[in-house]
């Protein structure tokens, strides 16, 4: 099994025209939920996340490590939302392990 490196920034504010402000930056806004705790929300850059996952096929049982300054989390992949027609993420929720 793989594991996956990817750096993540935090976000502040929530809603469509702040996901709609990420996205026109080329970033993917994203939550991180955790079983016990408040669920993140954060944003990736989407070139690193189309290189880094495009070629693989099953992504739902690979670990990704999100990375935010030192600290890392284990996670797994539970929904990624995908444009219509564009090879474009709209969305991706990940889960803690």
């Amino acid at each position: 099994m793989k594991n996956i490196i990817l750096l993540i920034k935090k976000r502040k504010k929530i809603g469509t025209n702040y996901c709609k402000k990420i996205r026109k930056n080329n970033f993917i806004p994203a939550n991180i939920i955790f079983k016990l705790k408040k669920n993140k929300i954060i944003k990736l850059k989407h070139k690193d996340v189309i290189n880094k996952i495009q070629k693989l096929k099953n992504i739902k049982n690979i670990k990704i490590y999100l990375k935010l300054k030192k600290k890392k989390i284990k996670t797994k992949i539970k929904e990624i939302q995908m444009h219509p027609y564009k090879n474009q993420i709209i969305h991706i929720d990940f889960i803690k392990i």
